[in-house]
């Protein structure tokens, strides 16, 4: 299955941006790939250019997969601009809720960085 996002890690950001058609196949390897390959403490997964059709049992069940991850102690911000992809990463948002990473859904990638506590120019 072709890769069709991209994953950039610097000292303190994993930042996963999505940049086609995606289904939850796609999503589950995108977890694994980052939480394979030694993960920061900061996470952004941007959702900006997607398209895809995913229900609310698909997002609870990505959400539990998430969850049974070796992830650190963390915080994940989604960048999601359109208010369907926003709706849906709001759901996955309330079902990732653990005691090991908190997350939060953002409109733009600033306000995300913001709440990340890291400089725009380090992207």
């Amino acid at each position: 299955m072709p890769k069709d996002y991209s994953i950039i890690r610097t000292e303190d950001l994993t930042t996963v941006r999505f940049s086609k058609t995606i289904s939850s196949d796609k999503i589950r390897n995108a977890i694994d790939d980052v939480a394979e390959n030694s993960p920061t403490k900061l996470r952004l997964w941007d959702l900006t250019t997607v398209s895809y059709t995913l229900n609310a049992r698909e997002i609870k069940i990505l959400a539990e997969y998430g969850k049974s991850k070796p992830f650190p102690p963390s915080k994940v911000a989604l960048i999601a601009p359109a208010d369907w992809v926003f709706g849906l990463a709001r759901m996955f948002e309330i079902y990732r809720k653990d005691q090991v990473a908190e997350h939060r859904v953002f409109r733009t990638e600033e306000e995300a960085l913001v709440w990340l506590g890291i400089e725009e120019n380090t992207q």
